[in-house]
Formats: C-alpha cells, sequence, structure tokens
C-alpha cells in the first residue's frame, strides 16, 4: 500500500492519540524521524531481517541512487548463510517500478544454473552483511528514465539463500529464506 504524506501524518497523529504503533508492510517503522518513512524498508523471517535504506528520498535526472542493503542476524545464535554460484555475494536483487505498477529496472535477475561452488558465511547474533547497489536511473534498455515517482523493492533471489542454525551444538536448517520488503518512494526531478 503507498500512502501520501497527508495519510501518514494522519496516521500518525491517531497512532500519538491511541498509543498505538504503525506497522508498515512486515516491520513495525520507529516514528522518530519523518524522512524514514521514505528512505529505508525493512522485513524479515526466521532468523533473518532484510533492510535497504537510501540516502535521501528525491534525486535529480541522472543522479546515482545508492541502495544500502543489510542481511541482519536478528536470531539469538550464530547463523550460517550458504548459496552458490553464479552468486559471489548474497543472492539480493532489487527492482524499481513505475507509478502504473511496470518494471522500469531490475537488478540481479535470476538465471538457473548448477551449482559448482558453494560461498558460506557465518553471521553472528545481531551482525549485518551489507553491500551497496546501484540504480543509474536507467530502463532495462539502458534509456535514461523519465521524471516522476518511482518504487523499489529488493528481495533475497527465491531458493538461492539456504540459512542453517546451531541449536545445542547441532547444525539446523531453517530452508531456504525469502524476503522481500516494501517499496521506497523516490522521485526523479530536473
Amino acid at each position: 500500500m503507498i500512502l501520501t504524506l497527508k495519510q501518514i501524518s494522519v496516521l500518525l497523529l491517531v497512532s500519538l492519540f491511541l498509543g498505538s504503533t504503525i506497522v508498515w508492510g512486515l516491520k513495525e517503522i520507529i516514528l522518530t524521524e519523518p524522512s524514514v518513512l521514505f528512505t529505508k524498508a525493512e522485513a524479515s523471517e526466521g532468523p533473518l531481517e532484510l533492510i535497504v535504506t537510501l540516502d535521501k528520498r528525491d534525486y535529480k535526472v541522472g543522479e546515482g541512487i545508492d541502495l544500502t542493503i543489510q542481511i541482519v542476524n536478528v536470531g539469538n545464535s550464530t547463523i550460517e548463510l550458504v548459496y552458490g554460484t553464479p552468486f559471489v555475494c548474497p543472492p539480493i536483487r532489487f527492482a524499481v517500478y513505475d507509478q502504473e505498477g511496470n518494471i522500469t529496472y531490475g537488478s540481479g535477475t535470476y538465471v538457473q544454473a548448477t551449482i559448482v561452488l558453494s560461498y558460506n558465511k557465518t553471521l553472528e547474533p545481531n551482525h549485518i552483511l551489507g553491500i551497496v547497489k546501484l540504480w543509474k536511473q536507467t530502463s532495462m534498455d539502458g534509456e535514461q528514465v523519465a521524471p516522476g515517482e518511482y518504487f523499489i523493492t529488493t528481495e533475497i533471489i527465491p531458493n538461492a539463500l539456504y540459512v542453517y542454525g546451531y541449536i545445542n551444538g547441532t547444525r539446523t536448517s531453517y530452508g531456504a529464506i525469502y524476503i522481500k520488503t516494501p517499496s521506497i518512494t523516490v522521485t526523479i526531478s530536473n
């Protein structure tokens, strides 16, 4: 669901009056900075949380948009992330949609491949594995997109990341983890 700033303001006032919290997507937002509502999205499954942040909401035409993507171990025990080729970093992709809901750009398209080499990454409780991805404001054809509002979502590619934990010293599988964040709105202007 996409809300206008006015709708968010009304929700904020109602929640403050009723003493309640606002749930945005799959995760509660702490309403300390209004800009966070536009530049951060979070979602979680099992012991993992996927967080994507942008440094701002408004960009000039042609300005690169860096997405800082973090995988956080929110569990209370060490976990092991296992993923294989063709990925050399955790299998994360992002997609950009226009106002009509059409995909404008997508990164990290998953191509079925034989896993030749697997990568393992250990993540302690409350530790973060982070990467930065760049959207150059281009379409899938490499053309500059028109000024306007765009919506960015981030996800762990389905069936590409397996998570294992250790319970009483025994390796336990959480299985394949799939997480998709709510969208973040960005505005591109001249």
